[in-house]
């Protein structure tokens, strides 16, 4: 149980010169054995604006629907790394699909196909993600068709995100 002590004060996004604000709170457990904390950030860059979704128009070769897909972003290269996953027609790509400019903040996003030969094969719902240092997506498990056999092998694609060649 917590009971902020006091009156709210909020201050225009952005706000300087103003008064420090004091908090102050008393809180209380009924199970003595349970330590109570209490994290409180304060810092120059608060916003009540908090997050949004924003739609995006990707052009290129686009994925379309697909869901059990393994995908993974990377922040410098600003790529979106997907491979797999399964269609409502039943079928999954082989090829690694990368969206360029995922953000949109370098330029319009562009989805981009690239085949990758004598891979894992059609799989959806495998475990993976993405090393975006070492640009390697990597796979395990998963299965195709309809799923009676799943697969317990692991896969690693170098090269994931396609900048050196296909």
């Amino acid at each position: 149980l917590m009971t902020l002590v006091g009156s709210r004060v909020q201050f225009a996004d952005g706000a300087t010169g103003v008064a420090t604000p004091q908090l102050s709170w008393a809180s209380s457990d009924p199970d003595p054995a349970d330590v109570l904390s209490h994290d409180v950030y304060l810092g120059t860059a608060f916003s009540t604006g908090g997050q949004q979704w924003l739609p995006t128009c990707a052009g290129g070769d686009s994925p379309g629907a697909r869901w059990g897909a393994v995908a993974g972003y990377g922040e410098t290269g600003d790529r979106l790394v997907v491979f797999g996953g399964e269609t409502p027609e039943g079928r999954a790509d082989t090829d690694v699909l990368v969206l360029e400019n995922a953000s949109g903040s370098g330029g319009p996003p562009e989805w981009r196909r690239i085949p990758v030969p004598e891979g894992p094969g059609r799989l959806a719902w495998a475990s993976g993600g993405y090393d975006p240092v070492g640009n390697r997506l990597v796979l395990f498990g998963g299965c195709g068709g309809s799923c009676d056999a799943p697969s317990g092998e692991t896969w690693v694609l170098e090269g994931a995100d396609g900048t050196a060649g296909d």
